[in-house]
C-alpha cells in the first residue's frame, strides 16, 4: 500500500510560502517547514502572520513526530491582540502532559487518549516518507492543541489532480482530513490547503 521515499532528499526542504485568504480578501501569509530528523522522526513548523483590522497576530505551531508517526512534543504560540499565549504539549505514550501559560498565569494538565486509541498518525508522513495509493485511509486519535483534547480523526488520500494556487496551476494530491481539504506535491508540501472558510495558497 505504501511505497517509501529517500530519506537524504527531504532532511533538508526549503520553507514554502504561502498567503491566507478570507473569501477575496489577502489576511496574512505563512510559513511551513517540514524536516525529516536522521532517525526518521518529521518535524513540522507553521508560522503565521495575521491582520485583524489594525491588529497584527503572530501565530507559531510547531509538530514532532517519532519514525512510526507517534506525537514526540507540540507546541503553539500566540502574540498580538493580548496576552501571549502558549501551548506546550509533550507525549509519553497515550497521554499528553499540557503547559497552557498566558501571560502570567500557568496550568498544567494530563490528557489520557481512550483506552486501545491509534495514535500513529501515518498520513503525517505521506509524500515526504512514503506514497500512499489513492483511495488509502486511515483513522488515528490526534492531539488537538486548541481543544486541549484527543480528536479522533479520519484522513484519506484521494487522488493525483490539477489545482490552482497563487495563479499557477499544480499537479497535487487531494488530502481530506475531518473538514480540511489539502493538496501537497510530490514531496509532502503544501500546495493549497482549505478550512473552515480559510484558504493557504502557495506563492508562485
Amino acid at each position: 500500500m505504501f511505497t517509501v521515499v529517500a530519506l537524504a532528499v527531504f532532511l533538508a526542504a526549503p520553507p514554502i510560502e504561502l498567503t491566507i485568504h478570507s473569501s477575496d480578501s489577502v489576511i496574512g501569509s505563512a510559513r511551513i517547514t517540514q524536516k525529516l530528523t536522521e532517525s526518521g522522526g518529521l518535524k513540522v513548523e507553521i508560522r503565521m502572520q495575521l491582520v485583524a483590522g489594525d491588529v497584527k497576530i503572530t501565530v507559531v505551531q510547531e509538530g514532532e513526530y517519532d519514525s512510526d508517526a507517534r506525537p514526540v512534543r507540540k507546541t503553539s504560540r500566540q502574540s498580538g491582540g493580548g496576552p501571549e499565549l502558549i501551548v506546550r504539549a509533550t507525549f509519553l505514550g497515550r497521554t499528553a502532559t499540557v503547559v497552557t501559560e498566558r501571560g502570567r498565569e500557568r496550568e498544567t494538565r494530563t490528557v489520557t487518549a481512550p483506552a486501545g486509541a491509534e495514535i500513529r498518525l501515518a498520513s503525517e508522513f505521506w509524500f515526504i516518507k512514503t506514497k500512499p495509493e489513492p483511495g488509502t485511509k486511515l483513522t488515528a486519535y490526534r492531539f488537538d492543541l486548541t481543544k486541549l483534547e484527543w480528536v479522533k480523526t479520519t484522513v484519506t488520500y484521494v487522488r493525483s489532480e490539477k489545482v490552482n494556487a497563487g495563479g499557477k496551476t499544480y499537479t497535487g494530491h487531494l488530502i481530506l482530513m475531518d473538514d480540511a481539504k489539502s493538496w501537497v506535491d510530490d514531496k509532502g508540501a503544501p500546495i493549497r490547503i482549505e478550512m473552515r472558510g480559510i484558504r493557504f495558497e502557495r506563492k508562485p
